[in-house]
């Protein structure tokens, strides 16, 4: 059985090494230029659980067979900890693995099953269930698409494509305008110029309620 995975992330990785572990082969598929990448966006920010809720058996096992020393089951790593002491031993070994190829730098820009043609109805194909699925990717303006999977695991994940802020999740007025001076995740606020200015101090709002609001409202607090 051959499975997609779209997206490098901790579910795309943990999923591409409980796959291969299993006996399976897998095309891993990650825009970034590494595994964990969306993770090392929000790198000063740290989890909100414990590495115990954030290791699976399996690849703590991968570990061990590394012999890389796992990190601490009760500690609460920031992001870019998360990544270099986990996630990255976690890539090394799946590029490393016979049965597992991983494509980093790869945009996914469409997935489709079977040989339907243009306006034909998917719902009157016979045993498309039986049928493989194909994946048009992207790396440094040259296309290709991938064919012969048998299944295609999602694990994309919703961070960076963010709420609108105006009523109904419609932008606000005049957000689309300002969407290059919106920080939609979680900044990191160490920059002086970007948010404390050196001559004059800068004002800085910020929009929610929620874990993402009350984190960065905590990083500014500490900053000073």
């Amino acid at each position: 059985m051959h499975l997609g995975i779209l997206g490098g992330g901790p579910v795309g990785v943990e999923m591409a090494v409980a796959a291969v572990r299993s006996g399976l082969t897998v095309t891993l598929i990650e825009s970034g230029p590494q595994v964990g990448a969306n993770v090392l966006s929000w790198g000063q920010v740290k989890l909100f659980s414990p590495n115990s809720l954030n290791h699976s058996p399996a690849g703590l096992a991968v570990l061990q067979e590394m012999g890389v020393t796992a990190p601490a089951s009760e500690q609460f790593p920031t992001g870019a900890q998360f990544v270099s002491g986990y996630l990255d031993h976690l890539g090394r070994y799946l590029g490393q693995c016979s049965r597992c190829r991983v494509l980093l730098g790869t945009q996914v820009v469409s997935v489709g099953r079977g040989d339907l043609l243009k306006g034909q109805d998917c719902t009157q194909s016979k045993n498309r269930e039986q049928r493989q699925f194909r994946v048009l990717v992207v790396c440094e303006d040259t296309e290709e698409v991938i064919e012969g999977f048998d299944a295609i695991v999602d694990a994309t994940g919703t961070y960076g494509n963010h709420n609108w802020l105006g009523k109904g999740g419609i932008p606000a007025k005049g957000e689309r305008k300002l969407q290059k001076r919106i920080c939609y995740t979680i900044p990191d606020v160490a920059p002086i110029d970007k948010f404390y200015g050196q001559e004059e101090p800068k004002m800085s709002l910020v929009i929610g309620g929620g874990a993402s609001a009350v984190t960065t409202l905590a990083l500014l607090q500490r900053v000073g």
